[in-house]
Formats: structure tokens, C-alpha cells, sequence
């Protein structure tokens, strides 16, 4: 079935112009142009379908043709300059022209991809791929909204198929290398990185992926010269600098993280994951305010970041603002059902509001999603224990530790369980163990309790011994 969502056309002022430059495409003369541009101005600034009663002449669908193309070229222009509701509405106008147009529905596709409407995208797609089953592109946009859509199999069917098709498209190579580097498949991701790289040394956006991917192998000096190759070729390009920032952020190099970030937004103030990424050190330095700004410029740039909402979220619920923490949140959910982390911290502002049943319910959908992330153990731990439930935190607690033998707050929460109990010795033994991990990060308050017990059991000790015959 072949799509046809209609979004608006352009004025009427650039359709009349396209037709006059679709007559001089077509070289008629000055009687033939002046019977088109009478004949096609009424098709063009009416209503879909009106030309159905004009009499389509060759010279008419010519100069239909030329203007379906020139609807796609503008189409084109707007998907450059990110302006993608218009990108649509020109590749509409061109489709309602010329329904069998290819390019329209290729084009119309990749603009449906930078929305994030990728059912819209693939729809397309696969009516561009049954026009012309040639042509690589619309394998390549169709490749890219499985990838967004998670099914990494069909995205790689799509890029093998564009290859096999344009074995010279970079694209298709740095967007198949995007898709292993999802896989956790590295080799191949850096394999398919260096050949876009090498069929165009200037694809910046290349060099870019292929940083990400030596940073992820820890890599950092050969991400880094990547980086800068891209900046270097493209000095205005935010994504490096975003992507520089970010490994400077993992170095600890935190003033040059800002730099770069607030170079980014200064070079391209509607990109969105520079403010995110700045906010994310604002917060990390207690600079909540400034935080929660660059958040709100994200979310007002990209409404679908769930992880804007998310990260402000925990910024109001440090300023102790829990009712704005639990909406973020909750926004943050309804846009990435699967976002374990939202759950998480939208569990511990219900906590902390005492809508223990709330907490526990975010808890266990955290577990049903990441059943081996090991802080969900500790907090649904924390919950039962705070609730008199000791045997169901202990059971949590423990679980923790045979998913993560190393991670420290749960043998200071153990301990504090068994302090309660009374059990002295095995509280003893659990905070000693959290101060062996935690090393110079330990609480001075455990490390306290850990001398009051030994004086304790000490002197329990002593008294059995001198009350022994």
C-alpha cells in the first residue's frame, strides 16, 4: 500500500515559482510557457488533486514532473538545515504531484528518520525500495529506523543490501558500523568506520562514530586525535566538540568538558546533547540551578529526550522538590517504557514521600527490565528495611552481593540490620567489610560504630570470662 500522510504545501509565491523554472527546464518558448504557467499555477495552489480536469498534455505532465522535482529539491535543502516539518511538507506536495516519485518518498524518509517517526520512515522506505529496488538510499533510511527501533538484524540486512548495491556509499558503511557498535560488536564497528573514513576522509560525521568506538575500548588517545580530525575539517561542528567534552568529562579533565560544551551550543544552539551533557556537569559539580536550565533547554529542543527529564528529575529531587522530581520521572517513563533508571529514581522519591506501595511497584518493574543491575537490590532493600521487613532486606542485601560481592553500601546496610538485631558480631563483621571496600571513602560514622562494637564485645567478652569458673 503506498503511504500518503499530507502535512500542508508551501506557499503559493515558490510554486508559481517552480513552474516558471520548470519551463525553462523544459526550453519552451514564450507562447508554450505562458499556456503551462496558466494551465499548471491552478494545479499548484489548489487543493490536491484539482488538476484531475485539466487536459495532461505531455507539455502539462512535463512541467508537472518538473515541479514534483523541484518540490524534492526544496525538500532536500530542508532536511539539511533540520527544518524537517517543512522537509515533509515539500516531499508531500512533490508525492501528491507525482505518486510514483521515488526520491520524494526516499527524501521524505530521512526526514521522518530526524523526527524520530521511524514507522512513518520504514513505511516510506519500503514504498521507495518497491519503486526502485536499486537504488541504495532507501535501504540505507530504512536501515536507520530499525537501528532506532532496536531490531539490529533487519538494519543490518538493509546496510548489507545498500552496500551490495553502492559499494562506494560511506553512509551505509558508518551507519552498519553505528549498528555493531550497538551490538557491543566493536571489530566490526571500527572495521566498517575506517571504510566510510576511506571513501570520504571529509565524512566528519565518520570520524565522530569512530571516536566513540576507541573510547568505549578505552582508547582514549586515538579517540581523541578522531575528534579533532573532525573539528579540524569542520571547526563549527558540534558533534565533535560534544563528543571531545564528554572525553575529557571520563578524564576528570572537567574545565575542558565545559569549554567544549558551551563551544558546542555557541557554534549550534539547537544542539540538544551539549546542553544535556553540560547539565549533567553542572550537576555532577552541585550547580543544580544551571543544571536544570540546560536540561529544559534540552527538553525544549528534543520533548522525546527521556533522559532530560530523567536527569532533571534527580536535580528536583536533590533540591528536594519531589513532587517535580515524580512528574519528570514519570515523563521519562512514558517516553522509554524500558528506562530502568527513571524507575529507579522515581522509586526513591516516592520513599521518600512514604508512598512506600509506589516505590515498591517502580522497584520491581526496575528488576523486571535489569534483573541484574545491583543497586535495584540495595534500594528495594533499603524499603523493606525501613518498613520492619528484615528478612525480605536481608534477602535483597544478599542477593546484591552474589551479583556484586564488591559492592560496599550493602555490607554497611547488612550491618545495620544485624546492629538492630542486636546481633553485634555479625554487624561487626559487615561493617568491617564495607570499610575494606570503601577504603578511604568509608563513613567516619561505621567507622565509629566499628570501635564501639569491639569495645562492646570486648568487654561482653571479659565479663563471660571473669563470671567463668
Amino acid at each position: 500500500m503506498k503511504p500518503g500522510y499530507s502535512i500542508g504545501q508551501p506557499s503559493s509565491r515558490i510554486l508559481i515559482l517552480f513552474i516558471l523554472t520548470a519551463c525553462l527546464f523544459a526550453e519552451l518558448s514564450t507562447t508554450q510557457a505562458q499556456d503551462v504557467f496558466e494551465t499548471a499555477t491552478p494545479i499548484a495552489t489548489a487543493s490536491p488533486g484539482a488538476y484531475g480536469t485539466v487536459a495532461l498534455t505531455p507539455t502539462v505532465l512535463a512541467t508537472i514532473s518538473g515541479i514534483a522535482r523541484a518540490y524534492v529539491s526544496e525538500c532536500r535543502f530542508e532536511n539539511r538545515v533540520k527544518n524537517y516539518d517543512k522537509a515533509i511538507a515539500n516531499c508531500t506536495a512533490a508525492i501528491e504531484l507525482s505518486p510514483k516519485f521515488e526520491l520524494a518518498f526516499a527524501n521524505r524518509a530521512e526526514a521522518y528518520n530526524s523526527k524520530g517517526e521511524y514507522d512513518l520512515a520504514i513505511a516510506d522506505s519500503n514504498y521507495a525500495i518497491t519503486l526502485n529496488p536499486k537504488d541504495a538510499t532507501p535501504y540505507v533510511n530504512r536501515g536507520i529506523a530499525y537501528e532506532e527501533k532496536g531490531d539490529y538484524a533487519r538494519a543490518i540486512a538493509d546496510y548489507d543490501q545498500a552496500i551490495s548495491l553502492n559499494p562506494k556509499d560511506a553512509s551505509a558503511y558508518d551507519n552498519r558500523g553505528n549498528t555493531y557498535d550497538l551490538m557491543g560488536d566493536l571489530v566490526h564497528a571500527l572495521a566498517d568506520y575506517d571504510q566510510a573514513i576511506s571513501l570520504n576522509p571529509k565524512n566528519i560525521i565518520a570520524y565522530n562514530n569512530r571516536g566513540n568506538a576507541y573510547r568505549e575500548k578505552g582508547r582514549n588517545d586515538l579517540a581523541l586525535a578522531d575528534y579533532n580530525q573532525a573539528i579540524y575539517s569542520y571547526p563549527n561542528d558540534p558533534m565533535a566538540y560534544n563528543n571531545r567534552g564528554l572525553l575529557y568529562h571520563s578524564e576528570g579533565h572537567d574545565d575542558l568538558a565545559m569549554q567544549d560544551y558551551t563551544y558546542a551550543v555557541a557554534v549550534d544552539p539547537t544542539y540538544a546533547p551539549s546542553y544535556f551533557n553540560r547539565g549533567v556537569l553542572y550537576a555532577s559539580q552541585g550547580q543544580l540551578v544551571q543544571a536544570i536550565e540546560d536540561y529544559n533547554e534540552t527538553i525544549l529542543l528534543d520533548p522525546k529526550h527521556a533522559p532530560a527529564y530523567n536527569y532533571r528529575g534527580y536535580a528536583h529531587y536533590k533540591q528536594g522538590q519531589d513532587d517535580l522530581a515524580v512528574a519528570d520521572y514519570s515523563q521519562a517513563v512514558a517516553l522509554d517504557p524500558r528506562y530502568t533508571l527513571a524507575y529507579l529514581d522515581r522509586g526513591l522519591a516516592y520513599k521518600r514521600q512514604h508512598k512506600y506501595d509506589q516505590a515498591l511497584a517502580d522497584y520491581n518493574q526496575a528488576l523486571a527490565i535489569s534483573p541484574k543491575l545491583v543497586a535495584i537490590y540495595f534500594f528495594r532493600g533499603n524499603l523493606y528495611a525501613d518498613q520492619g521487613m528484615t528478612q525480605l532486606a536481608l534477602a535483597d542485601y544478599h542477593q546484591a552481593i552474589n551479583i556484586d560481592p564488591k559492592y560496599a553500601d550493602v555490607y554497611w546496610a547488612i550491618g545495620l540490620v544485624y546492629d538492630s538485631q542486636h546481633r553485634y558480631a555479625d554487624a561487626l563483621e559487615n561493617y568491617r567489610q564495607y570499610v575494606e571496600i570503601a577504603g578511604k571513602k568509608a563513613s567516619e560514622t561505621v567507622v565509629s560504630r566499628i570501635g564501639e562494637l569491639e569495645a562492646l564485645l570486648s568487654a561482653t567478652e571479659d565479663a563471660t570470662q571473669a563470671t567463668t569458673p
